[in-house]
Formats: C-alpha cells, sequence, structure tokens
C-alpha cells in the first residue's frame, strides 16, 4: 500500500507465483504379444527338419546299398582272376585253354569277322570232351533275344583242365577272359552311383538340419518372448499389439 500523487493511497496486487515446470511423462510403448510369426517360424523349422532327417536316412540306405553291391561286385571279380590262359578265338577256329575248376568265365564279343546272330553261340567241351552250357551274357543276365545286347557268351567249367573251345563260322571273334559278367560291371557302376547320392543326399540332410535347428531355435526365443510380453500385459495392464 503506497501514497499516491494525490494523497490517496494505492494499492498494488502481489504477483503471482510461477507455474511449476513442465514434468515429462512417458507414454507406455505398447508390447507386441503376437505369437504367430514365431508359430510359423518354429513348426517351418520342424518341417525342414523332418525332410533332413529322411533325406539323412534314405542316404545312408543308398550308401549301405551301393557299398554293399561295390564289394559284392569286388569280391566276385577276384574270386574269379585265376592263373586261366586268356585266349581269343576267330571265327569258325577253336582253341584249346587250361582252365580252373568251377569258375565262371566269359567270351566277350570281338570285332573280328562274322555277324552276331543267335546261330553264333560257340561251342565249349571240357576235359573230359563233354559239351559244357553256354548262355548268352546281355544286359539284365538272361538269354539272348533279338531285341537284347549281347556282349558275349558265359559258362561254367566244371572240373580243372583243358577245354575246347569253337567259335561259330558265322559269327564274330570272341575274347576269353575269367567270368566277369556285364551284369556284375552294371552292379558294381550302379552300386557307385547309388554311394555317391547316398552321400548327396546325407550331406543336403545334414545342410537342412543345421537350417532347421536355427529356425528352431529361433522360433522358440520369438515365441517365448511375445508370451512373457503377453503376461507382462496382463500383469500390468499395458497396452498390446
Amino acid at each position: 500500500m503506497l501514497a499516491g500523487r494525490y494523497g490517496r493511497r494505492v494499492s498494488y496486487p502481489y504477483p503471482a507465483p510461477y507455474p511449476p515446470p513442465y514434468q515429462y511423462r512417458p507414454v507406455p510403448r505398447p508390447l507386441s504379444t503376437s505369437t504367430t510369426g514365431a508359430k510359423v517360424l518354429t513348426f517351418v523349422g520342424i518341417a525342414v527338419l523332418v525332410v533332413a532327417v529322411v533325406l539323412g536316412v534314405g542316404g545312408g540306405v543308398l550308401i549301405a546299398s551301393g557299398v554293399h553291391s561295390i564289394s559284392k561286385t569286388a569280391d566276385e571279380i577276384s574270386s574269379q582272376v585265376d592263373a586261366a590262359s586268356v585266349a581269343t578265338v576267330l571265327p569258325g577256329q577253336t582253341q584249346t585253354v587250361t582252365l580252373a575248376a568251377g569258375t565262371s568265365y566269359t567270351l566277350w564279343v570281338g570285332s573280328s569277322g562274322g555277324t552276331l546272330s543267335s546261330s553264333a553261340r560257340p561251342v565249349v567241351t571240357d576235359p573230359s570232351g563233354v559239351a559244357v552250357t553256354v548262355t548268352a551274357d546281355t544286359y539284365g543276365g538272361a538269354d539272348w533275344q533279338a531285341d537284347e545286347m549281347l556282349s558275349g557268351w558265359a559258362f561254367t567249367s566244371r572240373g580243372a583242365g583243358a577245354y575246347t573251345i569253337t567259335a561259330a563260322a558265322d559269327g564274330p571273334s570272341l575274347e576269353l577272359v575269367p567270368g566277369v559278367k556285364v551284369q556284375t560291371l552294371v552292379d558294381g557302376v550302379t552300386g557307385v552311383a547309388r554311394a555317391v547320392g547316398g552321400g548327396f543326399m546325407v550331406f543336403s540332410g545334414v545342410v537342412l538340419g543345421v537350417i532347421a535347428a536355427g529356425l528352431i531355435i529361433g522360433g522358440a526365443v520369438w515365441w517365448s518372448s511375445r508370451s512373457k510380453n503377453a503376461r507382462r500385459a496382463a500383469a500390468t495392464g499395458l497396452p498390446t499389439v
């Protein structure tokens, strides 16, 4: 209260107090609680893992089958290689060769002379002069037919001794080798193919297994995180998306 210019008292109000300072209150971020993506990722990983296991098991079976065929082929070839004389029998000629007992032999079709026909079967006799059964050696192992690929003739010796082999006059030349049949060689090749294919399948299974493990672990972690958010939101009332 102060005296004015003309002797009157003038009153001035006290200044109002300053407003309180602004306090920032962060808005709570909504929590992500959807587990759809995590579930999809996890189940995709499980599906990939199943495929990986199938590939691994299938590849293992192929490898075992291939190795068995290779081993069987090697054993058969090894057991049939002996000290027999290897001979070339020209069309219409006869060769005498010393063969081991109870062993399979093959007369491969050569390139000299004659035409290939069912009448070109050679004649083989054992040391006692008895004819030995000679069968066509074709892909598949059956007796020769006109629509098959004839690779030679096969027979099995009886006792050890001198055998005579006569090639047909109208047939090709023949190469005598210890009994390695076409089907035996085919089995060996297919065995290698199965073993290689099985190895590739196992490798693919391992790679897919690693990928599946990553997907499953990632999906499980993601799923667990979203589940924790859902429990937290339920307990605190925080917003969710």
